[in-house]
């Protein structure tokens, strides 16, 4: 008898789901959980677009049930949503803001695929922006993909007192690197990078420059066609 107490505690078995294989497994989570998706970090919303280059897109069911059944259920199923959708944000405006306060460090990390976009304009687009260094250097050598979307200034403002179109390169060329040298920095090999700078020449060499392992070259007609008034939205199709 008192050898017996002296035996640890044996595990439980797994009961319910956590008894079927994790492909299987892998398989109900597809089918619960929204995947391919662009996720808005500003406004937790799913835009009902995904990107082509990721698995076949799948209808799902709304609810969130799943993530209630159990510790490791739950941990599996967060893998699948922060690791099969596009978190979309925008470094002119409070992208960064929004990343730290709507998702927790551990969920930050679990992101795989990443859409910034870069406009000279909106509240962080001053001289007085620092990159949080912090932020990104915990997030980027866990992604798989990275889409970059820079909308250099191309031509002067019509108003009275608008800066010359150099001043507006000047002020672009001081903003927009320590956020491409901040990728560099902390970006792996094995990450897949793709940039839409609509052939600008001047931006596409900062990128160039700033990123050791070079980038694809694209046209992104889920956000830079709309941006640089491209396809079905160019003045041309009387959009």
């Amino acid at each position: 008898m008192l050898e017996k107490l002296r035996l640890p505690p044996k595990t439980p078995a797994p009961t319910g789901l956590l008894r079927l294989p994790f492909e299987i497994l892998l398989q109900i989570y597809y089918h619960c959980i929204p995947r391919k998706r662009i996720i808005e970090v500003a406004h937790l919303c799913f835009i009902p677009q995904w990107l082509p280059d990721l698995e076949d897109g799948q209808d799902f069911e709304d609810d969130n049930s799943i993530f209630l059944l159990s510790k490791q259920i739950s941990e599996e199923a967060l893998d699948v949503l922060y690791g099969d959708n596009v978190f979309k944000l925008y470094l002119h405006g409070e992208g960064e803001s929004y990343l730290k306060k709507n998702f927790s460090h551990q969920n930050r990390q679990r992101m795989k695929y990443l859409l910034l976009i870069a406009r000279p304009r909106g509240v962080s687009y001053t001289p007085e922006n620092r990159v949080d260094d912090v932020l990104w250097r915990c997030m980027l050598p866990h992604l798989k993909g990275l889409r970059i979307v820079a909308e250099q200034p191309v031509k002067e403002r019509s108003y009275y007192g608008a800066p010359t179109h150099k001043q507006e390169m000047d002020c672009w060329i001081n903003w927009f690197p320590p956020y491409m040298q901040c990728l560099g920095q902390y970006l792996v090999r094995e990450t897949k990078i793709e940039v839409d700078a609509n052939d600008h020449a001047e931006t596409e060499e900062l990128v160039k420059k700033c990123l050791p392992y070079g980038y694809q070259k694209i046209q992104c007609h889920l956000v830079g066609d709309l941006i640089f008034k491209r396809g079905q939205y160019s003045w041309e199709s009387g959009y």
